[in-house]
């Protein structure tokens, strides 16, 4: 079972199990930003007004849905995984006041050209323009916090499913900025913010730190609705490790140009790992097994057309599949997948189903067996439960 978006009517998520079914979420505004005074910035009240699912799962028959907020949403409730953000009582959002209306014409000269600007001998103006300077950098720092907040940044970044020992049940875990929790009782299993889950089997689950500032891994705290940013200096960000930081499944997920911020795009099963990097002029794909020895040997790299670099990347049989551009294709054959019908690949299921767009309808299709299995009228694409940075 996965879970469909509905990208034509406000983000609303319903099951898909060879058919549109039960619809199990629907935006709602976000409510964890309050201010005195109406917020005048258009761009953050349509972020305010609309919430978007990131990352959504079907673990044992319930629905959880991720949101751009730190939400988690299922059948059971709320949980709020990213707590609350104080905005300072005093300090509003696009709510500048001046003491006269003359001092705004000064204090932008001032923003602009500094202290020569002023007339040092009219204290009492000079009093209130420094006054509403340090009002300016306070809405400034507000605002860029909750820039973080509702940009995504801060959002739930996936869903996994892992097992901790042969024995154990398997458990669901949440990925966020305050780091890998397990979802259904809430304790926090590794305090570094990842930046990406991967699935990996059914019951082996890693996860990609955080790679910004390139050379640290860091790690957040919130207490009493204040956001502290602390240096992590302990796990490779450039690597796939176990979910508790211990042990490494796949090194140097990171682009051949050297940057390093961001993972490339990756998919592993384990045995097959294959790595898109698509910065010019390296437009490849490694795809590379581990042999029985434990040796790492490259099976095949791939050019790459530098305008259609995949957006995800699956393996399925000891096959690599991906989008390419618009188009499916098997990159351990080097070849464009055989569609039943030509459009635009718009997402791939962790599952190996696709969603393919053509004339107002989604087709739904599957690289195990290349049919279409349902075809629907408007624009769906599937939710993933591990969305790949």
């Amino acid at each position: 079972m996965e879970l469909v978006v509905n990208r034509s009517n406000r983000n609303e998520v319903f099951l898909f199990d060879k058919g549109l079914g039960e619809k199990v979420w629907e935006p709602e505004p976000i409510t964890r930003f309050r201010f005195k005074n109406p917020v005048k910035n258009d761009w953050i009240k349509e972020q305010l007004s609309a919430n978007k699912p990131t990352a959504g799962i079907v673990f044992n028959g319930e629905a959880y849905i991720g949101t751009n907020d730190g939400m988690i949403y299922s059948s059971k409730g709320k949980i709020q995984r990213i707590p609350e953000i104080t905005v300072d009582p005093e300090t509003f959002l696009d709510s500048y006041l001046y003491a006269e209306s003359s001092d705004r014409e000064v204090f932008e000269r001032f923003r602009e050209e500094g202290f020569k600007t002023l007339d040092t001998s009219n204290r009492l103006q000079l009093d209130r323009i420094l006054k509403i300077d340090e009002e300016y950098r306070e809405v400034a720092s507000q605002e860029r916090k909750i820039d973080r907040y509702i940009t995504g940044r801060l959002n739930i970044v996936g869903f996994a499913v892992s097992k901790t020992s042969r024995d154990d049940p398997a458990e669901l875990y949440d990925g966020h900025l305050l780091g890998i929790t397990k979802t259904l009782s809430g304790k926090i299993i590794n305090g570094l913010a990842p930046q990406a889950l991967h699935q990996i089997n059914p019951t082996l689950a890693g996860f990609v730190p955080s790679g910004y500032p390139p050379t640290e891994t860091v790690r957040f705290e919130i207490e009493n609705g204040f956001e502290r940013r602390l240096v992590a200096h302990c796990v490779d960000y450039r690597s796939l490790w176990a979910l508790n930081g211990q042990g490494i499944f796949v090194r140097d997920i990171c682009p051949r140009d050297g940057s390093g911020y961001a993972p490339a795009k990756f998919a592993t099963d384990g045995v097959i790992t294959a790595i898109s990097h698509g910065n010019h002029p390296w437009y490849k794909i490694d795809i590379s097994r581990k042999t029985k020895s434990g040796e790492i040997e490259i099976v095949k790299s791939l050019d790459l057309d530098p305008n259609k670099t995949p957006e995800k990347l699956l393996i399925r049989n000891g096959e690599v599949f991906g989008d390419h551009g618009e188009e499916m294709w098997n990159f351990s054959r080097g070849e464009l997948w055989d569609s039943p019908i030509e459009g635009n690949v718009t997402s791939i299921a962790d599952s190996g189903l696709y969603t393919l767009s053509k004339n107002g309808k989604t087709y739904v299709l599957s690289i195990s067996d290349g049919k279409i299995h349902e075809t629907l009228d408007g624009e769906y694409v599937f939710l993933e439960s591990a969305p790949q940075s």
